[in-house]
């Protein structure tokens, strides 16, 4: 495999296409710069929430950074987050017997919260994710709060 094709090349890439600095990456998404580094070079896993966020950011389908296709759609919402929402329940439920992790956990609050926020899930979803969680709206209200 060739190095360019992998996830923190293609994220790399992605960032000097954008002429973006991974200083400017890190204030966006608001992480320290080390962190960037890190994902790009490999040392570090991206988080499915970090790279919605980096796709967001970088006006590209997630797919991208996975597949290294781009959409043949230049209307294509990268900033889709209710669609990576219902894919991250549907990695979990697919699992089937083991239950999920607390990361799996932690990075599916956080994408619903994120969603949510930004008018891409209805208070229906956040209650359905919510009670897969085993949390209540209100506790998850309590979060949303507490995150802004």
């Amino acid at each position: 495999m060739n190095n360019d094709d992998t996830i923190p090349h293609r994220i790399a890439n992605a960032r000097n296409a954008a002429n973006l600095t991974q200083q400017q990456v890190a204030d966006a998404l608001q992480l320290p710069v080390s962190k960037i580094d890190e994902i790009e070079s490999g040392i570090r896993p991206v988080s499915t929430l970090e790279l919605a966020r980096l796709a967001h950011l970088l006006r590209r389908p997630i797919s991208s950074f996975v597949t290294g296709v781009m959409s043949a759609n230049p209307n294509y919402d990268c900033g889709d987050l209710a669609v990576l929402v219902q894919q991250r329940l549907d990695s979990i439920t697919a699992r089937g017997h083991g239950s999920p992790t607390d990361e799996d956990m932690a990075q599916l609050r956080d994408l619903v919260l994120d969603a949510y926020r930004k008018g891409q899930i209805t208070a229906g979803k956040l209650r359905d994710v919510g009670a897969m969680l085993g949390v209540s709206v209100e506790t998850l209200s309590q979060l949303m709060d507490n995150t802004e």
